[in-house]
C-alpha cells in the first residue's frame, strides 16, 4: 500500500464511522446506546483495544519483510525469530490470566497496552544495530503484555455495558482490536516501503507512540472512574 492507498485509508474510515455513528444516534434501538460509546470506561477499553494491537501485532509484517530482505535471513529462520512473541503471550496469559480479573483494569488493560509500546520503543534501537537479536525485547515485551490485556479485555468491555448490550460492547471491543491490527499493518507497511533498518526503527517508533498514548490515556480514563 503507497502512502495514496494509506491517505485514502485513513480519510474514508473516519467517514464511514461517522455515517455509523449518525445513523447509530437516529435509531429508535441503537446496537450501541451513545450513553455506553461516550463512557470514560467504555472508550478506554477501546482505546487500549485499539492500541495493544496497532503496536503488538502491526508491524510483524513489516518486520518479517525487513528480516528478509535486508537481513537476508530465510523464511523458517524468520519464523523462529517472530514466534518469541507467540510464547511469551501463551506463557504469560496462560499462567497468570486467572490472577488477572482480581486486579484494577487501569493495571491490566493500560499498563499492558503501555508495556507493549515500551518494547516497540526498545525496537527502534535496528536502526544503530541493524540485526535480529535487536528485537528480542520488543518480542519479549510485546507478548508480556498483549498476554496481560488480551485476557482480560473481552471481560472488562462487557462489564462496562448494561447486561442487554454487554454482548454488542464486546464485539465492539473486538472490532476496534482488528482495526487497530488493520491500521497497524498499513501505517508500518508504508513507513518501510524501502525495508532498511532506519525505515524500520521509524515504523516501530509510530507503534510505541501509539501503544504508550492510548494506554496512559486508558490507565487516566480507568483509574478516572474507578471500580475494579
Amino acid at each position: 500500500m503507497g502512502r495514496a492507498g494509506l491517505a485514502r485509508g485513513l480519510a474514508h474510515g473516519p467517514l464511514r464511522g461517522g455515517g455509523f455513528v449518525l445513523a447509530e444516534r437516529r435509531c429508535p434501538r441503537p446496537i450501541l446506546p451513545p450513553a455506553l460509546v461516550t463512557a470514560p470506561r467504555f472508550v478506554a477499553v477501546l482505546l487500549a483495544a485499539f492500541g495493544y494491537y496497532f503496536a503488538a501485532f502491526g508491524a510483524l509484517p513489516a518486520l518479517a519483510t525487513w528480516m528478509q530482505t535486508g537481513l537476508g535471513l530465510a523464511s523458517p529462520a524468520v519464523s523462529l525469530v517472530l514466534v518469541a512473541q507467540l510464547v511469551v503471550f501463551v506463557a504469560v496469559s496462560g499462567l497468570v490470566s486467572r490472577h488477572l480479573h482480581a486486579l484494577h483494569p487501569a493495571w491490566t488493560l493500560g499498563v499492558g497496552t503501555i508495556l507493549v509500546g515500551v518494547g516497540a520503543l526498545t525496537a527502534t534501537a535496528v536502526a544503530g544495530r541493524p540485526d535480529w537479536p535487536v528485537l528480542l525485547p520488543f518480542l519479549v515485551l510485546s507478548g508480556a503484555g498483549a498476554g496481560v490485556v488480551s485476557p482480560v479485555l473481552p471481560a472488562v468491555a462487557i462489564a462496562t455495558a448494561p447486561p442487554h448490550h454487554a454482548g454488542a460492547a464486546g464485539g465492539a471491543a473486538n472490532a476496534v482490536r482488528q482495526l487497530g491490527l488493520t491500521l497497524g499493518v498499513a501505517v508500518c507497511g508504508t513507513l518501510t516501503r524501502t525495508s532498511t533498518a532506519p525505515r524500520m526503527s521509524l515504523a516501530c517508533a509510530a507503534c510505541a507512540l501509539v501503544a504508550v498514548t492510548t494506554g496512559a490515556l486508558a490507565v487516566r480514563l480507568l483509574r478516572r472512574t474507578g471500580g475494579g
